[in-house]
């Protein structure tokens, strides 16, 4: 499995979300609402007998929204945050299927929320932490 290739289909699948701006790790500035595609936590080699499956324990997708103090900054997420709907982040990850995909399974396990502040504007953020495994090195 390749990271760079992870990074680069999820922020595919976002984009496929009508409205939402997508940037991969690092941009100088957003315009709401719009999500980031972080670096996992750690990568897990080798994780079934012979080289195995790959894992990525923990890649993060920050959605923010409005201004954290804007009144309508819980009702401007509820759409992401949904289970389904089509602008569900956890149904367009989890059901995103091309041909010849970067993973094997991604799996939305929970989603927390925060003000994050970014170009030093605080914004109502919900963190998507997902479970992403692909096959290994083959022998």
């Amino acid at each position: 499995m390749n990271l760079a290739d992870v990074m680069t289909e999820t922020e595919n699948a976002l984009k496929t979300i009508n409205g939402l701006r997508v940037f991969g790790w690092s941009t100088p500035r957003i315009a709401p609402p719009a999500a980031i595609v972080t670096l996992p936590e750690n990568v897990l080699f080798h994780q079934t007998y012979g080289t195995g499956s790959t894992k990525l324990e923990d890649l993060i997708v920050v959605v923010m929204v409005s201004r954290a103090k804007d009144r309508t900054a819980v009702k401007d997420l509820m759409p992401y945050v949904a289970e389904t709907g089509a602008k569900s982040v956890k149904t367009v990850l989890e059901g995103w299927a091309p041909a010849g995909a970067a993973w094997d399974v991604l799996t939305v396990n929970s989603v927390e929320f925060d003000a994050v502040a970014y170009g030093e504007v605080p914004y109502l953020a919900a963190m998507f932490h997902m479970e992403i495994i692909g096959k290994g090195a083959l022998p």
